[in-house]
């Protein structure tokens, strides 16, 4: 290696090996993976994992040509052996960290591991870092091994064919994934997560728009349960409900960005007006989410949104939609954003037929009436048929989202922003024309919502309906007074918080000061009004609302968004970005670096793989 060509060549071929061994240690993360069931699934397989760990291994040695500059090719052969035996053996620890708790090595859970003197998280025996020491050391010398063998014989060889092969593999695995994501083939879209840094290629509006996507195909297959849930387990048992003798009419009313404080006699008068006459008011809930994706995910399955690709990858519906169709309620959906991104027509409603993935209108609050025509014209339409069977109904108002209302509303709260720019978005800029233009578009919402239960009472309906009012996440307008203005950019209670009505003629009237949760809707409909038997932990991580030693036994929380994730109690939030690093934080959202962190943390990491297979097929 004398010459910077032969370096060069030494290289070339020391990524195609160091991707040879990734990819042989990378075998033991699909111990917990379903084998594909079909010829799709299998050409996924067989061009992805090679190319994905050529192209990390290319990706992670890219330092190593610099230093192939320097004419000295024992220091290349030296630093090339030290790269194999450490990504060979970072790798080797992720698969024992994915084994336990099916999620890949990062920051956070090298700060647990250095601070988890218990072992609660990452239970390494002494054994077993003596072990991994020794195997550092075996796995070095091994590794200088294989790079000797490497220069003796294979350098100054051509390589190049292999690496187009990888290369035109890797293009093939992404394209397979889009098409497949598009298609809802998850044979193959189920796979992805067991590859450590995989960012799976999705188009599925340049599928549609390119006619990739077999729209008849597509519509059959997602109105059927899929049978391979890959290294899921959920629920844990099957769900043992009996309908009961009297089934009460089950509708969910959820308003975008609808924080907690836009909940008043003012604001939202016919809402209030119907949580003082038989409904529980819940004054501290909270979303699963500071995301729409995230809040109605929370909402209808009672688990951590971190579980979401694994769920959509895999299309599991909604067990609170599947058990509504096994007991033969009628079931309507009624959104006014879209329903196929966040991909709800995929994952919650993805067993419902005929399914309204949107509705008609240029702007939140025409949809809006959209919907709510619709549903009146729905419900009239269950109500002539006379089949004696419940209802199901979920409205999904997006007005506030947008801050949007007609033109001729009338602006109840003044002064008022005439147009949103959120470039003027600032430290310095006053909020309160802003938040009032939000308070307006609330107002509006609940204008809608008043059509729905006066429509109701009219048909005689309000008495035997479960009627659920709440929020996806919450809305800031600069509250912590850190120029944070929306949703989705932390997880404070300005974005988390949401109000809670569960409006229901046996219950009476009265307010719950008790920390409650989106995960606390399954268990409540379901032990309550469905006459489910299973243990909550079978399907949700929450408590069931309406038992109150079960409801204070709640003093913590998971919240995600798209990438991050938090731990959050009444005092501290523990936020970990996509990267894996992780802050300590009180309530105001000030960062307490100093501090470990709380034990209960390493209690609620748990719930982050409690739904996955706990053993090897």
């Amino acid at each position: 290696m004398k010459n910077f060509s032969s370096r060069l060549s030494y290289l070339s071929w020391f990524i195609l090996v160091n991707g040879i061994l990734l990819a042989l240690i990378g075998l033991r993360y699909f111990h917990w993976m379903s084998w594909p069931e079909s010829n799709l699934g299998w050409v996924y397989f067989i061009t992805t994992l090679p190319s994905h760990y050529w192209l990390l291994s290319f990706i992670a040695i890219l330092p190593l040509f610099l230093i192939a500059t320097i004419p000295a090719p024992r220091l290349l052969l030296l630093i090339s052996s030290l790269f194999l035996s450490l990504f060979s053996t970072l790798l080797f620890i992720d698969t024992l960290v994915f084994d336990q708790y099916r999620f890949h090595i990062s920051y956070f859970v090298i700060d647990l591991m250095i601070n988890d003197t218990d072992g609660q998280i990452i239970s390494f025996s002494w054994d077993m870092w003596v072990l991994l020491f020794s195997g550092l050391l075996i796995s070095f010398m091994v590794s200088l091994f294989i790079c000797l063998l490497i220069f003796r014989y294979l350098a100054g060889r051509k390589s190049k064919y292999f690496h187009i092969l990888l290369a035109v593999c890797l293009l093939s695995s992404h394209f397979l994934h889009a098409f497949s994501d598009a298609n809802s083939i998850h044979d193959v879209t189920s796979q992805a997560r067991f590859y450590p840094l995989m960012h799976a290629t999705t188009a599925q509006r340049f599928m549609l728009k390119h006619n990739l996507v077999d729209k008849e195909k597509l519509k059959n297959s997602r109105v059927s349960v899929t049978k391979n849930t890959g290294d899921l387990v959920y629920p844990k048992s099957p769900l043992e409900c009996k309908k009961p003798e009297q089934p009460k009419n089950i509708l969910v009313v959820v308003i975008d960005s609808w924080r907690a404080d836009a909940f008043s006699d003012e604001i939202t008068p016919s809402i209030f007006d119907i949580s003082k006459n038989n409904a529980i008011s819940f004054n501290k809930h909270f979303s699963g989410s500071n995301s729409t994706r995230g809040g109605i995910f929370s909402l209808f399955y009672g688990v951590p949104p971190t579980y979401w690709h694994s769920f959509l990858n895999n299309g599991i519906p909604s067990p609170l939609i599947t058990e509504l169709q096994n007991q033969n309620y009628e079931i309507g959906v009624f959104s006014s954003a879209h329903l196929r991104k966040p991909e709800f027509d995929r994952t919650v409603f993805a067993t419902v037929n005929n399914l309204r993935t949107e509705s008609i209108g240029n702007s939140p609050s025409e949809r809006d009436i959209n919907l709510t025509d619709d549903w009146l014209v729905w419900l009239a339409t269950q109500q002539d048929n006379v089949t004696n069977e419940p209802f199901f109904g979920f409205l999904f108002y997006d007005a506030p989202h947008g801050y949007d209302y007609p033109k001729e509303y009338p602006e109840v709260f003044q002064p008022v922003w005439e147009k949103v720019n959120y470039f003027q978005l600032n430290q310095e800029f006053e909020p309160t024309p802003f938040i009032n233009r939000y308070l307006n578009s609330v107002n509006f919402v609940d204008s809608q919502i008043d059509r729905v239960i006066k429509d109701l009472e009219k048909r005689g309906l309000l008495d035997n309906t479960l009627l659920v009012i709440t929020g996806d996440h919450g809305q800031e307008f600069n509250d912590l007074g850190m120029n944070y203005w929306g949703h989705n950019s932390n997880f404070s209670s300005w974005q988390l918080s949401v109000p809670f009505i569960l409006y229901d003629s046996d219950l009476g009237s009265k307010s719950i000061e008790s920390m409650t949760t989106h995960y606390d809707v399954l268990p409540m409909l379901f032990s309550n009004y469905m006459g489910c038997i299973n243990k909550t932990s079978d399907y949700s991580v929450g408590h069931n609302s309406l038992k109150e030693e079960e409801r204070n036994s709640a003093f913590w929380f998971i919240a995600a968004s798209y990438s991050d994730y938090a731990f959050i109690n009444d005092d501290r939030i523990v936020t970990v970005d996509e990267f894996g690093r992780s802050i300590i934080r009180d309530n105001n959202y000030q960062s307490l670096a100093k501090e470990n962190f709380p034990s209960w943390v390493l209690e609620a990491m748990k719930q982050l793989s409690f739904y996955f297979k706990s053993e090897k097929k």
